[in-house]
């Protein structure tokens, strides 16, 4: 079952097995409606937290992936809201130090975004992971739909963080 919900940085189309949130992320044009109670609590929990409402997220997930991109996603659901750590934080978090490029991989591969926030996971040395350019578009997009909102209702951030993980500047 898939919803397109639309937020601040665009559409986005939202999955679930009937049991769990399978899927969000971007999408170019609206889609299929699904009224299934859990991708409607899905759109009523994004909107508060564009509206500085909600700090986490209480849908069960089910992100498909391998065994090493599982546990990277549940390191990402461990940082708090407003706080980032480093790639080289999350392998050694996982156990696995020396993975720091399979775990930004596995990161650029998360089927479910803003839930499992992989956008709170921040390079240490952009030299050493150029590979990550190509993730920073999705950043780049939710931070421009957080200033928007802030815009329109005429508040002033007092910082934004390089990738976004908080947009209500806590």
């Amino acid at each position: 079952m898939t919803r397109t919900i639309h937020t601040p940085i665009g559409p986005l189309r939202a999955t679930t097995d009937g049991k769990a949130v399978t899927v969000l992320e971007p999408c170019t044009e609206s889609g299929d409606s699904s009224e299934h109670p859990l991708l409607l609590q899905l759109e009523r929990e994004l909107d508060e937290y564009f509206t500085c409402k909600r700090h986490s997220f209480t849908l069960p997930l089910a992100p498909q992936g391998s065994p090493f991109a599982q546990a990277a996603w549940r390191v990402l659901q461990t940082i708090p809201y407003g706080e980032t750590i480093s790639y080289k934080t999350e392998a050694t978090l996982m156990g696995r130090p020396s993975a720091l490029r399979a775990s930004a991989n596995a990161n650029g591969r998360n089927p479910i975004m803003i839930l499992i926030p992989c956008h709170r996971v921040i390079a240490q040395e952009l030299k050493s992971l150029r590979l990550l350019a190509s993730k920073s578009r999705i950043k780049q997009q939710i931070e421009h739909g957080i200033r928007r909102v802030h815009a329109r209702r005429g508040l002033r951030r007092r910082r934004i963080e390089r990738v976004c993980s908080s947009p209500c500047g806590s």
